[in-house]
């Protein structure tokens, strides 16, 4: 029986940076999230798990390091997964 895929959030808002990223991470066995939206990155990890986010720090709606700060307030975890 194997282990289910470890998943990963992506959150940038170009489309096209956005599924090379999900097409390369699908490749080496994760399970991808993906959205270009800061408000559905938030909601998307208030109801899925995730190991780590790739977050785009220029978002057009709002600054990555905000929603990265509001993101490791509700779930620590994520903080300092950066490498």
């Amino acid at each position: 029986m194997s282990a289910a895929p470890q998943t990963v959030l992506i959150v940038d808002d170009d489309a096209v940076l956005r599924s090379s990223l999900e097409s390369v991470l699908g490749s080496l066995g994760y399970r991808v999230l993906s959205t270009g939206s800061p408000d559905a990155a938030y909601q998307l990890l208030a109801t899925e798990s995730a190991i780590a986010v790739l977050l785009d720090v220029a978002l057009a709606t709002m600054s990555g390091l905000s929603l990265y700060l509001a993101m490791t307030h509700r779930w620590p975890q994520l903080q300092g997964r950066s490498r």
